[in-house]
């Protein structure tokens, strides 16, 4: 056996077992597509409002209007593969399911991530109490935020089934006209609308509270003049004398040390408690890319549309 025909059977080899690890490879890099979704639920006026227990107010089926809510819905793909809407099961279609004393008013897309993914919502035809939201596709941060009035007490419900993907709840979180353009903002300009008032007080606390217990607390200790230890009252001569001595020398220089390490540690502790809660408050619960158009009705009736970034659909 010569060297080429060495060379030619591990060649062979090394296909046919790097084909297999390839493929093997290449599934696991592939994630499961996450399609995280967030609601806001706001009353907007009951039975105990004038306007609505008089019958002023009908829907278009003539049926008198006894309340009025609007809830908002967030969803969006997390991570993973690209959602597709045909994987969408017709029998079990992704759509806000109202309770069963509620009913449908409108609804629309308020906010959506481009034009491309074809984002729509509309009331199931074939039963009055669903509103389906449906896509084209999308992509990893890709979404909408819908907007829905309705005639019910409690927010609907979110369900669906997609194909290889997972319809996750993440709760709360205020998508109103407001929200939504601080969240299009970039992290700069939301610490500067964060950056006041109340936050301002939270800033300063770990300062005034150390600057208190250091000008209050630890200056005048360490201000004391040092008090020195009386060598005369130890026999230096012998060892245990001796460890006694330093013993005492110790624990009298040892005060001031341990207040300003206490100090310290107050700092660290108040300024990381901080700076978390800052990061959390200005920290949005929905990607920005959701909110690159946002598309509200001005008080006119009309449409008026916001681009809140400058990237390309």
């Amino acid at each position: 056996m010569n060297l080429s025909d060495i060379v030619g059977i591990l060649g062979l080899t090394l296909s046919v077992i790097g084909i297999p690890l390839a493929v093997i490879l290449a599934r696991r890099g592939r994630k499961r597509p996450v399609l995280r979704y967030v609601t806001d639920f706001d009353p907007i006026a009951g039975p105990e409002d004038g306007f609505l227990s008089e019958g002023l107010l009908r829907s278009s089926s003539e049926i008198p209007i006894k309340r009025i809510s609007r809830t908002y819905l967030a969803v969006w793909n997390h991570q993973g593969d690209t959602v597709r809407g045909a994987d969408i099961l017709p029998g079990d279609k992704l759509r806000m399911q109202l309770c069963d004393d509620d009913s449908f008013l409108q609804a629309r897309i308020v906010a959506h991530s481009r034009t491309q993914n074809e984002l729509s919502v509309a009331q199931d035809p074939n039963e009055a109490s669903s509103v389906v939201v449906g896509f084209d596709f999308l992509d990893s941060g890709d979404g909408c935020v819908v907007e829905l009035i309705h005639q019910g007490s409690d927010a609907p419900l979110i369900v669906g089934t997609i194909r290889g993907a997972e319809l996750e709840n993440r709760g709360g979180a205020a998508l109103d006209r407001e929200s939504l353009i601080i969240v299009s903002k970039s992290l700069r300009e939301r610490l500067r609308n964060r950056f006041r008032g109340f936050w301002v007080a939270v800033i300063l606390f770990p300062f005034v509270t150390v600057g208190v217990f250091t000008f209050g607390i630890l200056l005048p200790i360490i201000s004391q003049p040092a008090t020195l230890v009386d060598v005369n009252r130890f026999n230096l001569r012998t060892l245990d004398g001796q460890t006694e001595f330093a013993r005492q020398v110790d624990a009298t220089s040892s005060g001031g040390s341990l207040l300003i390490s206490i100090a310290a540690f107050l700092l660290v502790i108040s300024l990381f408690a901080c700076f978390t809660l800052l990061w959390v408050s200005v920290k949005a619960k929905i990607p920005k890319s959701v909110v690159r158009n946002i598309v509200f009705s001005d008080e006119t009736g009309s449409s008026s549309k916001e681009s809140t970034t400058s990237q390309p659909q």
